[in-house]
């Protein structure tokens, strides 16, 4: 599964699959992937096996055997990066009102 697809995809990917005997998977591409979040909670919901991860084209350079922490690491990495699309404080409120038909 390539790092970078978005989650709703990744979950059709082992929807896909699953009745194939799909057992775990490769995640490839994480050094092209802003956030790791969406894989990784595709590949835990569903209780697959990550054998190996890519962070590169050179094979077997840049295959290397999944490592729980530091997937872990660049998830929670990814959330201190400032971005544009994040909610700021005083737009939660705003939002929130919208949600329950104040607005």
């Amino acid at each position: 599964m390539a790092a970078n697809t978005d989650g709703h995809t990744l979950e059709d990917v082992v929807k896909r699959y699953r009745g194939d005997g799909l057992a775990g998977c490769i995640l490839s591409k994480i050094d092209e992937a802003v956030a790791q979040g969406p894989s990784l909670d595709v590949i835990i919901r569903n209780r697959l096996k990550l054998y190996y991860v890519t962070n590169g084209q050179r094979v077997p350079e840049d295959l290397h055997s999944a490592n729980a922490a530091f997937l872990v690491d660049r998830a929670m990495r990814a959330q201190q990066i400032a971005s544009p699309f994040t909610l700021q404080a005083d737009e939660m409120s705003i939002m929130q009102a919208a949600q329950a038909g104040w607005l």
